[in-house]
């Protein structure tokens, strides 16, 4: 399958990216606009500065290597001859022939906007380089006029309405009018022919039969006159909605009933009787299906429920299939009142709540959408609708083999699904992620997301249908109930406490100064050795041959330079490194502010570490912030009291809120 290139472009003041794939003329046109764009905004006149800007942003790793074999010539060049340089070499040879075939294929028909039609005709036009190859007004007016319907052309011929055509723009406006006005026109008709239907199939009578059934009620018999023979008024005609309700449930057209094993041609009953006719609705479909099939009906409540089980049909004969999806029950239906109905039974000992929690689904580039989604235990697959994968912008990838489905109902109809996509979701009410699990994308799926066995699996997460949980084995965390994670409160010490600390620190402090005097009645006396103390011309020695040091470290660094030339140099391409680099950083849960309160420094670091922030205050690397978001920072010394001590930053509960980057890291050796 091929893959094209797109052109990406945050904002004009951001560069242009051209992806890796093949390049169509439409958009290396796109990315040529947008380097424009680019230069007028950040003012580059350099035909160097703006070609290496625009090679900057390809992604195609062919197009680089072209660009790095020839760039003596190609940097000298204009950007208007780089662009024609990079069009010879990346576009197809006849990519002009096809681009006027295109132009001159492209006919119109009422069906579309003719403003649409005309504006992506004239972009072709534009993609031509040159301006002698391009279209001129007139002969561009001329390709449109010959391009409409035939049926069109000719009322525009005819019409009453002067068309101008001293320029292209005018005659567009006014050919534009008469083709909104017909457009208008055939809407107009299609939906009174939409009314007239539905007027015919609700309004139009059929003649009502005499029912031959012995069990059905009969017609109304008029015995005043002696008449022996059954007179009744006519019988609604079907409505288009009845007609789709009998054709789901293999209805009679003529009986009017639900789950017969008869069509109208040799239905037994005949036509019900007018006076006790009553419409038909889907709660008289569902009472008949539950009597065919011998079940209770549900307890009284307002809507329906609703079956969503599929199949996975097995490749062999002798292994038997096993379902993906559940039933979904919605409400019950209300039939009346039932006289063997036993008050004992609750709907709690046959009927439980599905499984669902609350995640956010991530997408790509940065995409997300919050579901409540549908936990099954017993679907050996993890499925997902083709909507969801389309908002979240998922990549579609196909399987080494085609899994088929069937829907589990009286006509099922077997479906293949060919692709799957990687799936990630959290709850960031826990802080806990999910591991990326594969999902097939199901169209038939009445649902945006299925999680099964797999991703039950992969989780490491252990379902009690008991307790209604679902714990991971490896957080402890209950994600049908996640409980929101904060930091453990400090806890108070009480005054007896306190007083025992109090009373050990003067303790030990104690039993220091005896070990203290102790130590210096046994030493009383002596003295410490110290070196001798250089005066004259030891002195003076001493800082010769120091000073001799230097000069042979200064001599011993020339030397290295000069053997090793190829590593001290410069790095030639620094320059023409892109400067505008943002990055982004994405919150798991974005409302979440982190404030906690600073740690405690010690009195004789305060005045280094009031240096070491105006020292960072003074070189621009930090500035005065009245952000709600705080974290602690502390500062470790080091060995050496007279250097400055180690600053650290506390961003251990910032990390936690954020959603790491996946990406892999760059090779230093290719």
């Amino acid at each position: 399958m091929t893959v094209f290139a797109k052109y990406e472009q945050e904002n004009a003041s951001k560069p242009p990216t051209l992806t890796e794939g093949k390049v169509t003329p439409q958009t290396l046109y796109r990315f040529e606009q947008g380097c424009k764009r680019y230069f007028s905004v950040k003012s580059v006149t350099e035909s160097t500065d703006q070609i290496s800007r625009a090679i900057a942003g390809v992604r195609d790793p062919a197009i680089v290597a072209w660009f790095e074999a020839d760039n003596e010539n190609l940097s000298v060049l204009s950007f208007a001859d780089f662009m024609a340089s990079l069009r010879e070499r990346i576009l197809d040879p006849d990519w002009e022939a096809k681009i006027r075939r295109e132009m001159s294929l492209n006919k119109y028909s009422l069906s579309v906007d003719f403003q649409q039609w005309a504006d992506n005709i004239s972009f072709l036009n534009r993609l031509l380089p040159k301006p002698e190859k391009r279209l001129e007004d007139a002969a561009l007016r001329e390709l449109l006029q010959n391009n409409l319907d035939d049926d069109f052309d000719e009322e525009i011929r005819n019409s009453e309405t002067t068309i101008r055509t001293d320029t292209i723009k005018n005659w567009m406006v006014d050919v534009r009018r008469i083709a909104d006005r017909r457009r208008r026109d055939i809407k107009r008709v299609r939906d009174a022919i939409a009314e007239d239907k539905e007027a015919y199939y609700r309004v139009s009578k059929r003649p009502a039969a005499t029912s031959i059934s012995t069990d059905r009620p009969r017609p109304f018999l008029n015995t005043t006159n002696g008449s022996k023979y059954a007179t009744s008024t006519n019988v609604p005609k079907l409505t288009f909605e009845e007609r789709q309700l009998l054709n789901k449930n293999e209805g009679c057209f003529k009986c009017r009933e639900f789950y017969v094993d008869h069509l109208a041609g040799n239905c037994p009953t005949g036509f019900p009787d007018a006076k006790t006719y009553v419409p038909l609705t889907k709660e008289m479909a569902l009472a008949a299906k539950r009597k065919k099939e011998g079940r209770a009906a549900p307890p009284s409540r307002a809507s329906t429920s609703r079956v969503a089980a599929v199949i996975s049909r097995s490749p062999s004969p002798d292994v038997t299939a096993s379902p993906v999806a559940a039933v979904l029950s919605d409400d019950a239906v209300s039939l009346g009142d039932e006289d063997d109905v036993d008050p004992n039974v609750q709907v709690s000992d046959y009927k439980l709540p599905h499984l669902r929690f609350d995640c956010i689904v991530h997408g790509a580039d940065f995409a997300s959408e919050a579901l409540n989604v549908f936990l099954d235990c017993g679907s050996p697959f993890v499925l997902i609708h083709p909507s969801l994968v389309e908002s979240l912008g998922l990549t579609k990838r196909r399987l080494p083999q085609a899994e088929k489905f069937k829907t589990a109902t009286r006509n099922p109809v077997p479906q293949n699904v060919n692709e799957y996509v990687w799936l990630r979701l959290s709850i960031p009410s826990s802080n806990w992620s999910a591991k990326k699990v594969m999902a097939l994308v199901c169209e038939s799926l009445n649902m945006k997301l299925l999680l099964g066995l797999p991703w039950l699996a992969k989780n490491k997460l252990v379902t009690d249908h008991e307790r209604r949980t679902c714990i991971c084995k490896d957080s402890n965390i209950d994600i049908l109930q996640p409980c929101v994670v904060s930091r453990p409160k400090r806890a108070v010490m009480s005054k007896d406490k306190l007083k025992q600390i109090k009373l050990a620190k003067m303790d030990c402090l104690e039993e220091l100064q005896r070990v203290c005097d102790y130590r210096r009645q046994l030493h009383a006396g002596r003295f410490e050795c110290t070196s001798p103390v250089m005066v004259g011309e030891n002195m003076v020695a001493a800082i010769v041959s120091k000073l001799e040091k230097s000069e042979q470290m200064r001599t011993a660094d020339r030397e290295l330079r000069a053997q090793f030339g190829a590593i001290f140099e410069p790095i030639p391409h620094v320059d023409l490194l892109p400067d505008e680099v943002q990055a982004r950083i994405v919150l798991k849960d974005a409302s979440k502010r982190i404030t906690t309160r600073s740690y405690a420094c010690p009195r004789k670091y305060r005045d280094a570490w009031r240096v070491l922030i105006q020292k960072h205050l003074d070189t621009g690397r930090i500035r005065p912030s009245s952000s709600p978001f705080a974290s602690p920072a502390f500062v470790i010394p080091k060995t050496d009291p007279a250097v400055l001590p180690r600053w650290v930053n506390d961003y251990r509960q910032l990390n936690d809120n954020t959603v790491v980057d996946s990406h892999p890291l760059p090779r230093l050796w290719t």
